[in-house]
């Protein structure tokens, strides 16, 4: 009798999970063909609007590009001198060296010839003590402050402290932009004044070739895990946040490329240091402060302003990297969870957020609990072989079918692979469910589970790069 009870509750909890995994990969596939109908008509709104055209009668509006530096004194140069590349009429460069030990500030000094300056805060969004400002000589519209640690989202207040433009853009120094990212970036603020922020995607620069700071050949690397986080990347933009533009729902964005209204975003508070996903927390925030305002407003994603970055090769570095941003992102959205169900808040309060509370919290427990439980079940006879199938079915089948769908999608971009290249992401996307998706799910669980405990107190929490 026991062993009966035992069954029945295990094949009850698998078909929870069945159920889950099922809607999860179905919710995918409706994302893929939402995103297929976007990016078809944002490649026809791009061959008949010139941005230039638009510029010219519109006007660029001054933008700042705010940029944290902790003890990175190579990449920090090379960042600056990169961004000082970037084709835009006025642009300010606003480096916030946040508390480094290393000689990240006398190499700035010396190469940029900084001198101390006096340059007034035009809001006081709370941030650690600032040590000084300073000005280059040689390019005045670069600036650097020196602050005291205080982790990247404290850095980013003090930078928007001393922001004198009514847009800004975040990035990191490992970043690569394409000159005319932020061009493409600004077409949406210009297009609708309620717009508030936009995201770029973030593509991997892992094997393609690099002259003078520019991407020149888009290639694919011969790691089979750099391959596997490509393979993420074009899921992560091109299926999540192009289906939430489209859905006008995006409800989380990464720092790695981002623009905002800088007003917007001083008005709610600027960046709050107590979460290490400091842009995704900022974007619910704004949701919530829009809303509660009453005020139209848009958060906007496009596919072609590009940044790079250099992905790990390694699987601890991979493991840190997914664990940080589900640790971010599970704290983030626990914060606003005043947002669910809430009167007012439309789709975003009624369908989006619990639907990202129930994939990203409840996600990873369901998705291991069925993995666990269909093996035991099936050594001790408890779940038949057809509900064994069906859940084989459910988390490799349908997880590789949005998998290849979302390289199909990346076909609608510019930066497109070459047709190899394209076959191997392919095979890549159908040999990602074979372990490797399984073995990031019990990440996901293992942030999920420390999200859920406070952290120590005083401890200045890592910023994500993704």
């Amino acid at each position: 009798m026991n062993n009966d009870i035992a069954a029945l509750i295990t094949q009850s909890l698998v078909w929870v999970s069945l159920i889950y995994l099922m809607a999860r990969h179905s919710l995918s596939l409706a994302a893929c063909l939402i995103s297929f109908r976007a990016l078809q008509n944002y490649a026809r709104k791009l061959k008949s609007v010139d941005i230039e055209s638009l510029l010219k009668a519109a006007g660029a509006p001054p933008l700042s590009i705010l940029v944290p530096v902790y003890n990175a004194s190579g990449e920090g140069v090379s960042c600056l001198k990169h961004l000082l590349q970037l084709r835009y009429p006025e642009l300010d460069l606003i480096m916030i060296n946040d508390g480094s030990s290393d000689n990240t500030l006398e190499l700035l000094k010396e190469i940029f010839q900084l001198h101390p300056m006096s340059r007034f805060p035009v809001s006081e969004l709370p941030s650690r003590p600032i040590n000084a400002v300073y000005q280059s000589q040689i390019h005045p519209r670069l600036w650097v402050i020196d602050k005291e640690r205080g982790g990247n989202a404290d850095a980013l207040n003090a930078g928007l402290n001393f922001c004198q433009t009514p847009l800004f853009c975040t990035t990191y120094v490992t970043m690569i932009l394409e000159r005319n990212a932020l061009l493409r970036a600004l077409r949406p603020f210009l297009e609708n004044a309620a717009t508030v922020a936009v995201s770029g995607i973030v593509r991997v620069r892992n094997g393609c070739s690099l002259e003078n700071g520019e991407i020149t050949t888009v290639k694919m690397p011969e790691e089979r895990l750099v391959q596997l986080q490509i393979l993420e990347h074009l899921r992560f933009f091109l299926v999540g946040y192009m289906a939430g533009s489209a859905l006008r729902g995006l409800l989380l964005i990464s720092g790695a490329f981002a623009v905002f209204r800088r007003a917007m975003v001083v008005e709610a508070g600027g960046y709050d240091a107590r979460y290490q996903a400091e842009t995704p927390e900022l974007i619910l925030r704004l949701h919530r402060f829009c809303q509660e305002a009453n005020r139209p407003y848009h958060i906007d994603f496009i596919p072609d302003p590009v940044a790079w970055h250099e992905c790990p090769s390694e699987m601890a570095e991979v493991r840190s990297q997914h664990m940080k941003w589900q640790k971010g992102v599970t704290e983030a959205l626990l914060h606003h969870r005043s947002m669910l169900w809430k009167k007012g808040t439309g789709r975003i309060g009624w369908f989006l957020y619990p639907l990202f509370m129930l994939t990203e919290i409840w996600g990873p427990v369901l998705e291991v609990l069925g993995y666990l439980l269909v093996i035991a079940g099936g050594i001790l006879g408890w779940v038949p072989p057809l509900l064994i199938l069906a859940f084989a079915l459910a988390a490799f089948v349908m997880g590789s079918t949005s998998a290849t769908l979302a390289v199909a999608l990346g076909e609608l971009t510019p930066r497109r692979y070459s047709e190899e290249d394209l076959r191997q992401l392919t095979r890549t996307a159908w040999f990602e469910n074979l372990g490797y998706q399984q073995l990031r799910t019990l990440w996901r669980l293992q942030a999920t589970w420390k999200a859920l405990r406070k952290d120590k107190k005083g401890q200045v929490p890592v910023s994500l790069e993704f």
